[in-house]
């Protein structure tokens, strides 16, 4: 928020997006699958942005695609 209005995108315009996701990686260190599985993602729900409810099926692959970058806490 700035000020008492909120920011607001003229049009959707690709040189005015911006993504930034930090998951403690850098570009070059992120590892390969779970780069593949974050591309994959953003695509799917690029893709289907509000023409669809169901696309679970894909989310199940790229949620998949993470498992092995999943830590677990033996306390939780």
């Amino acid at each position: 928020m700035v000020g008492v209005k909120f920011p607001r995108l003229r049009l959707p315009i690709l040189k005015d997006m911006v993504i930034t996701y930090d998951a403690g990686y850098t570009t070059s260190t992120i590892p390969k699958g779970l780069k593949t599985a974050i591309m994959a993602y953003v695509a799917e729900i690029y893709e289907h942005r509000g023409d669809e409810q169901n696309t679970t099926p894909v989310f199940k692959v790229s949620a998949a695609m993470c498992k092995p970058f999943v830590m677990y806490s033996a306390w939780g």
